[in-house]
């Protein structure tokens, strides 16, 4: 007789935030190997695959555990065809090959040409078995039979692909699977997480538009797999793969390619494909943007009046900008930065900036106090604009000449000139020069910020939602942030006064698909508390005292539900300080999730938002 147990929830779900960002679905952590492991009668570990040849490591179907199992090692046999079995591991009997098996498929004939890469032949020669809709269906056979209870093998099962000329040896792997919740997972062996990054030459946008290049130009790409496995590394422009996929190794984990973006937006990722039967899996990069547009031209005319100016007199610099737009006035707008290198040769040096036209478009002018030492001098103009999405910077053609003279007012040194009428006269009976100096100083208003440690590519991970004892609710909680970091306010405001942090939850909306929802007011934060112990190394410490406000996640609000529990419609105030005191305040709290028992399985996110006033 066979079975079948469904559960309310199907699939593991955690949570994660950026500090405004969160995650749902993930697979428990995994249980140890079971003791019968190294199987004696093992020729290698069978690995799973759905239909597009991602590697599976567990799932939430058990009447189709997977698509495509594959061996690890090659068939030594001289066979062509392999089945795949579910087999009951049983303490009493020491050989595994006598364990009670059920076989769940076909034999089907291998290199197979229709296996998905990586695991298409005839480039891929281990045995593998394609699994119909029908096959690898726990559920309808070991599923009903009795288990092990004893402690290991509890919840444990085999999965074994025999060739037909391998008997009583065979590849396996072991799986648990929990029935009730109507989920398997891989125990044995170890299955090995990546990360792919990508990044280009120059530095791509982490949004679009992105990053401006030429249309046509040379665009080299590079992309790491961490940690650094054998597989494939396929670059993407949207959906349209860049070049071929290119080879990476345990040894070397980096690929590049080089594109020539057509004129237009493009955004480029980089997917790692693992080698077939490698216990290893694939991983995708995030995205980084570029613009491919050709820039209008700017142009930068300067002149200077007067062109010879004495020491600690004034100058007029002025810049007209054009731009090859039919000198839109657009592309006129921007910052003018004045420079003078000495005609001899030597370092440049800046005389100021202009980003306020003088009323006439186009045109900015410095007036410049001419500190300058005395000498000839080359002056040149650069202008940035405003606009550069549509407008290439510029810089004068050619230099203006000026010269600093000798200051013209009679001054201490005047009676070393034998030229001064105040030649050899007495210090005291000769004018002096005066120069007034305006000096003024700003208390700065200061600054308040808040931060958390986490980003969209380094979420914060709670644990599997579980259902409650009652059955009645999914929930999950820990503290957050992660042991050793904080939600951290800083504040050097003038005046020292008191500050609150408040915090906002959107709605969590799933992967697969935007109807499947968890109501954000199923999200909350209680238990803040200051983590300033004496050991804090912080410069300077927050000397004050917070005060903190709990927003407990409502018990399973369904999608439909407009009201504001938990983190919802905000914002909710969780820190308020007392006492004053400018500093750095680093806080701790807990964060849970809860949802409905009704929930569909799904990868879900949305959003929390820190604020501080």
């Amino acid at each position: 007789m066979s079975f079948r147990m469904k559960s309310v929830v199907a699939g593991a779900a955690v949570l994660a935030t950026t500090g405004g960002m969160l995650l749902l679905g993930a697979t428990p952590a995994l249980a140890a190997a079971p003791p019968y492991e190294p199987d004696a009668n093992s020729l290698g570990r069978v690995v799973f695959y759905d239909a597009a040849g991602h590697v599976l490591t567990g799932g939430s179907n058990l009447q189709h555990i997977a698509d495509y199992v594959a061996a690890t090692s090659a068939d030594t046999t001289g066979s062509t065809k392999a089945t795949f079995f579910f087999a009951a591991p049983d303490h009493n009997q020491p050989d595994t090959s006598q364990w009670a098996t059920f076989d769940q498929s076909l034999s089907t004939t291998y290199p197979n040409a229709t296996a998905p890469a990586p695991i298409k032949g005839p480039g891929f020669t281990n045995p593998v078995v394609a699994l119909g809709s029908g096959d690898a269906d726990f559920a309808d056979t070991a599923g009903g039979v009795a288990q092990d209870s004893t402690s290991g093998y509890a919840n444990i099962f085999q999965v074994r692909v025999y060739s037909t000329k391998s008997s009583p040896k065979y590849w396996e792997s072991d799986i648990q699977v929990n029935q009730a919740a109507g989920t398997w997972q891989v125990v044995d062996p170890s299955i090995v997480s990546t990360t792919t990054s990508i990044s280009g030459t120059p530095a791509g946008g982490s949004s679009a538009p992105g990053t401006l290049v030429a249309p046509g130009s040379s665009l080299p790409l590079s992309a790491t797999v961490s940690p650094a496995k054998n597989g494939t590394v396929q670059f993407f422009d949207g959906s349209t793969a860049v070049g071929s996929p290119q080879t990476v190794t345990s040894s070397n984990g980096t690929a590049t390619v080089t594109d020539t973006p057509a004129a237009g937006n493009h955004s480029y990722s980089a997917v790692f494909t693992p080698a077939g039967g490698t216990e290893v899996v694939g991983s995708t990069s995030p995205t980084i943007f570029y613009q491919a547009k050709n820039l209008f031209a700017t142009h930068v005319a300067l002149s200077v009046n007067p062109a010879s100016a004495p020491q600690y007199s004034t100058a007029v610099l002025t810049a007209n900008i054009t731009n090859d737009n039919a000198n839109a006035a657009a592309g006129n707008v921007g910052t003018v930065t004045f420079t003078a290198t000495p005609s001899g040769g030597g370092a440049p040096t800046t005389l100021g900036t202009q980003s306020t036209n003088d009323g006439t478009a186009g045109e900015y002018k410095l007036s410049y106090s001419v500190t300058l030492a005395q000498g000839n001098y080359n002056l040149n103009a650069s202008f940035a604009p405003s606009d550069t999405a549509d407008y290439a910077g510029s810089t004068t053609a050619q230099p203006t000449a000026f010269t600093v003279t000798a200051a013209q007012c009679p001054g201490s040194p005047a009676n070393q000139d034998p030229s001064s009428p105040y030649f050899g006269a007495a210090a005291g009976t000769f004018p002096t020069c005066s120069d007034t100096q305006n000096i003024e100083v700003t208390v700065s208003p200061g600054s308040l910020t808040i931060s958390t440690p986490y980003t969209s590519s380094n979420p914060f991970v709670l644990p599997v939602m579980k259902l409650n004892p009652a059955g009645t609710l999914l929930s999950s909680s820990a503290a957050f942030p992660a042991a050793g970091q904080y939600i951290t306010v800083t504040s050097t405001l003038a005046g020292d006064p008191n500050w609150t942090v408040s915090v906002t939850a959107s709605d969590l909306v799933g992967k697969a698909s935007t109807s499947h929802l968890i109501n954000g007011e199923n999200v909350g934060l209680t238990a803040g508390a200051l983590a300033n112990g004496a050991s804090s190394s912080l410069n300077p410490k927050f000397p004050g005292s917070v005060g903190f406000t709990d927003n407990t996640a409502a018990p399973g609000a369904t999608p439909s539900d407009t009201g504001s529990a938990g983190l919802k419609n905000g914002p909710h105030t969780f820190a308020t300080s007392s006492g004053g005191g400018n500093g750095t305040a680093q806080m701790t709290g807990t964060l849970t999730v809860n949802a409905p028992t009704q929930t569909v399985a799904d990868t879900y996110d949305g959003t929390i938002v820190f604020s501080v006033a």
